[in-house]
């Protein structure tokens, strides 16, 4: 049997600012598809999508997730089974990161 899928996930920069551009990029071995799952708690945001199974993307760290991160759970699948990814999303208020 072929080993499980692996997924690595990285924000540049990370932690994000709030206001300020962010890549996300994410690679995977074994997978034939992938997922992503997002939640932060106490602000409503929910999010998912499929996506390639390598690929990066791009946006500004919204204002409204400076006090609550986000945890995503990425989801690859392939013909080995079955793997995950959970990380944590920390954003920023840009005055804090100033009076570092």
């Amino acid at each position: 049997m072929p080993p499980a899928p692996t997924v690595n996930v990285q924000f540049t920069p990370y932690p994000l600012v709030a206001g300020a551009a962010f890549t996300n990029r994410w690679t995977t071995t074994n997978a034939t598809s992938l997922r992503y799952q997002c939640t932060a708690t106490g602000s409503g945001f929910a999010g998912s999508a499929e996506v390639a199974v390598n690929g990066s993307s791009g946006g500004v760290a919204p204002q409204e997730r400076v006090r609550y991160p986000s945890t995503c759970v990425w989801i690859a699948t392939g013909p080995g089974g079955r793997g995950t990814f959970t990380h944590s999303i920390v954003t920023q208020n840009p005055i804090q990161v100033g009076a570092r």
